[in-house]
């Protein structure tokens, strides 16, 4: 009968099938990752070393050259009783800010999972930040990029007399 044709006989052989959610060659997770990873290089890494490199350097304005004085800079900056007791009013501050924040955070989610009358409306309302911000963002980008009347076109035809079609 037609409704058995699809069922797979013992008997015969298949070729074995790769496990749900892996690669069958390992170029293409990292194809997949190489925009994130370009922009983590870009944005974060970078910056990151640099800023380390320049901390290490002691930095004249219009010198060519900069001496390097390897940890030196960060001795001196924990010899000192400004930063160490700004660094405690920041730490302190920070440590406020999380806590305070965890504390609403969970006393909001508490109240949202209550059965209590509105609550799907009070949900709603909740979310509603995360549901309207794409749509807020593109709306103030179409006024900046709008060709006739938008605020981009408005300083390039200002400033540059050039207006152009986005």
């Amino acid at each position: 009968p037609l409704r058995w044709w699809f069922i797979v006989r013992p008997n015969q052989r298949h070729a074995p099938r790769a496990a749900q959610g892996t690669f069958k060659d390992a170029v293409t997770p990292w194809l997949l990752l190489l925009p994130t990873l370009t922009v983590l290089i870009l944005f974060l890494y970078y910056p990151f070393l640099d800023t380390f490199r320049l901390s290490t350097l002691i930095v004249q304005p219009r010198a060519r050259r900069t001496p390097f004085v390897c940890l030196n800079n960060f001795t001196t900056l924990l010899g000192d009783a400004a930063y160490l007791r700004s660094m405690l009013i920041t730490l302190v501050i920070t440590a406020a800010i999380v806590v305070l924040s965890l504390l609403i955070a969970l006393l909001i989610a508490s109240v949202a999972y209550q059965p209590i009358r509105g609550a799907g409306v009070y949900r709603t309302l909740l979310v509603w930040s995360y549901a309207i911000s794409p749509a807020v963002a593109g709306l103030i980008f179409f006024i900046i990029f709008n060709p006739t009347a938008g605020i981009a076109n408005y300083f390039l035809r200002n400033l540059f007399g050039v207006q152009l079609a986005w």
